[in-house]
């Protein structure tokens, strides 16, 4: 009759030790596909001439991780371009291109705006 060795024994026993344990007290979540209706709020995020554009105050969650699967998929640039055009709308992303002397900076700032009014939505509650 075979035994296993102590050994063996002792790899069998840390590998039972490292299974975790279930979540205690665990609901889950229920989501739905059901549209919440939402009040609108805007933000003025730049003005070209004294024309103001605004883009979503509060942007859809949803948008946030569209946007980060795209970072991944096709890299930041590229996400980069479909989140102004997205957060910007047509007339406002093309106010940006009819600027012959737009500075990068100011670029930059446009940008790095929107990417903190739609990832600041992903912050988790305090509770």
């Amino acid at each position: 009759m075979a035994t296993a060795s102590p050994s063996r024994t002792r790899k069998a026993a840390a590998k039972k030790a490292a299974v975790p344990a279930p979540v205690q007290d665990f609901e889950p979540i229920e989501l739905t596909t059901e549209n919440d209706t939402v009040d609108e709020v805007t933000v003025h995020l730049f003005s070209v001439n004294g024309v103001k554009y605004f883009v979503p105050g509060a942007p859809n969650v949803t948008l946030a991780l569209r946007y980060l699967k795209r970072i991944k998929t096709e890299g930041e640039e590229l996400a980069q371009l479909w989140l102004l055009e997205t957060m910007l709308t047509e007339e406002g992303f093309d106010a940006l291109i009819a600027m012959d002397r737009l500075k990068p900076e100011s670029l930059a700032k446009v940008v790095l705006a929107i990417q903190k009014i739609l990832l600041g939505g992903l912050e988790v509650p305090k509770a």
